[in-house]
């Protein structure tokens, strides 16, 4: 949304009043004269700047998605659903009621919890310090390297964690995301990472496809 402000000339708040008032981010473009493509372009960009493993293609995707979709006057221009697919989201499909995103939202951010609490119990530390060490800029597959856990019984625990806080989640998805999460690079709680981020991780892309 700042790089979209900062292409169309305008504050991110007036771009926000503006989308609230019933117009798409292409609609506003078109009015001053700029491109659709430099729109998603700029907004592409940013989505990779901020999150690195998203591929090119995957961000003009989201960001063709939030460029082209039309808020109900009055509704927050939130973009695409935390965990949207990408997919779904370059054909401007709806992503569900603001109920159904919430929920999935809620699920996200309680497996992503107990995605942290299966690693700490699996690797004999706590939930804080295990965060402590991530944020020191280690991975889990170095912690547990560290601490004579093997990577598999490793992402068993956290695959398992996320199946039972999340039934949304199949077997096969859970086992990747805990994949991701372990043997992808250091961040400061990856389960929290793929819980919050709007875009998501290049491995969640893929997996919620």
């Amino acid at each position: 949304m700042d790089a979209a402000a900062k292409l169309l000339g305008m504050s991110a708040s007036d771009l926000r009043t503006a989308l609230q008032s019933g117009q798409s981010l292409v609609a506003i473009a078109s009015s001053k004269g700029i491109s659709q493509d430099a729109l998603v372009g700029a907004m592409a960009t940013a989505i990779q700047e901020a999150n690195p493993d998203v591929s090119a293609d995957q961000a003009t995707k989201v960001a063709t998605a939030i460029a082209t979709r039309t808020h109900p006057a009055g509704s927050a221009p939130d973009g695409p659903a935390a965990g949207a697919a990408p997919g779904a989201a370059s054909s401007g499909a709806a992503t569900g009621t603001t109920a159904t995103s919430h929920k999935h939202g809620h699920h996200r951010h309680h497996a992503a919890a107990a995605a942290m609490d299966a690693a700490a119990k699996a690797l004999g530390t706590t939930t804080s310090d295990l965060v402590s060490s991530l944020q020191s800029g280690q991975s889990l597959a170095t912690i547990a390297s560290a601490k004579g856990v093997s990577q598999d019984d490793l992402v068993k625990a956290i695959s398992s964690a996320l199946s039972q806080a999340d039934s949304s989640l199949s077997t096969d998805q859970a086992t990747q995301l805990a994949t991701a999460m372990v043997t992808g690079p250091a961040t400061p709680d990856p389960s929290r990472q793929w819980a919050a981020s709007p875009s998501g991780t290049a491995s969640t892309f893929a997996i919620l496809a």
